[in-house]
């Protein structure tokens, strides 16, 4: 897997190289992984070139921690540090990457939707999933912000690749299909002012390629139009915490950032709207479980409408409560941003608008997602 893109082209590997993976540790040489190879094939020649040849593909494909990996790695975070704004890293993918054919795209699903009561909004949690498999509930859940207005939506994605702290803020506009989110840099600026040191990574160079907050940044387009400015923060994983027992609520940095947040949309004034890309349990073989998704899924949905209703009621420390009970046993990738929303919002009313389970049979798996609504 080549997360960033450093590669010139994607590298496919036989289910029969994984030894020989297992051995790139840094502590074998050619030669002992040629006889080890041979030892766990019954004996079975094995040339030292073909050996050579794989670790050439892998080299190529910049799969390796190494020279090559660093010198490319440095060369992707300059350039992406060197541009203004952060462009589109999934159009003509996950969504239409014609202005006409998105808004075309969107609005085809909204007129299959009955009619939505309209209330006054103060943030939602929406999928972060491939919008292709959750069009309606990203629609359904959007469509409730027409006629609204707000000067900025400080928006809480997921990391999916490591992170080391925290929070991440970008200060790029985000670039769309139908044209640019820009930041708002007061907001942005206030904030980082009040945050310690070690809670945001050193850059935004997590952002690049990340869909949770670019899937958001669509919709807020479509609905909100070009006036609305922009907060994208990016929530790095909480495994230290799960594994370590320890409540991220009673973190430092953790209640540093709530704390600022209040305190940016005071100083700056104006309407905020607090959007969190989260989607809930991941289960099956594709996620490291032993048994398909058909086995699991009863009970990880049971957990995350135990969650949902952890959301509603204004209970953050029943969220972090159940994944620490459960050491996040469901995978819920959200959980970090989830958790940000719902202490920022605790005294706000709302409402679960959607939940549904997305299957992959080929893999054997399976991930769930839900639309959640707060009302001023």
């Amino acid at each position: 897997m080549d997360p960033y893109e450093l590669g010139e082209s994607p590298l496919a590997l036989d289910f029969s190289c994984l030894p020989l993976l297992q051995m790139l540790d840094g502590g074998n040489d050619l030669q002992d992984i040629r006889i080890e190879l041979m030892k766990r094939s019954g004996g079975r020649l094995v040339f030292l070139s073909d050996v050579e040849k794989v670790i050439e593909y892998l080299d190529r494909a910049v799969l390796l921690d190494n020279e090559n990996f660093r010198r490319r790695m440095d060369a992707a975070r300059n350039e992406y540090e060197s541009e203004k704004e952060r462009k589109p890293a999934h159009a003509g993918n996950a969504y239409p990457e014609n202005p006409s054919e998105l808004t075309r795209f969107i609005e085809e699903a909204q007129r299959e939707l009955d009619p939505a009561p309209s209330r006054s909004v103060s943030g939602m949690i929406a999928p972060h999933i491939d919008i292709r498999v959750a069009r309606k509930a990203y629609v359904n859940l959007y469509r409730r912000l027409a006629g609204e207005s707000f000067d900025r939506a400080v928006v809480f994605g997921i990391n999916h690749k490591h992170q080391d702290a925290l929070f991440g803020i970008s200060e790029k506009d985000y670039l769309t299909p139908c044209g640019p989110l820009r930041t708002d840099l007061p907001f942005i600026y206030e904030l980082k002012r009040r945050l310690p040191d070690g809670v945001l990574i050193r850059d935004d160079f997590a952002h690049k390629g990340e869909h949770s907050i670019e899937f958001q940044t669509l919709f807020l387009r479509h609905y909100l139009g070009g006036s609305l400015k922009l907060v994208p923060v990016l929530c790095g994983g909480l495994h230290e915490f799960i594994l370590g027992g320890k409540d991220p609520l009673s973190d430092g940095g953790f209640i540093a950032l709530i704390d600022a947040i209040h305190a940016a949309a005071e100083i700056c004034g104006g309407r905020t709207l607090f959007v969190a890309g989260a989607d809930f349990s991941h289960v099956g073989r594709k996620f490291g479980d032993p048994c398909p998704a058909d086995d699991i899924t009863p009970r990880a949905s049971a957990y995350d409408r135990s969650l949902l209703a952890c959301i509603t009621s204004g209970d953050p420390e029943g969220i972090s409560r159940m994944t620490l009970e459960s050491r996040n046993g469901f995978n819920v990738c959200g959980f970090p941003a989830i958790l940000v929303i719902s202490t920022l919002l605790r005294d706000r009313s709302s409402e679960v608008l959607s939940y549904d389970v997305y299957n992959e049979p080929a893999t054997e798996s399976a991930v769930s997602y839900a639309s959640v609504i707060f009302y001023n």
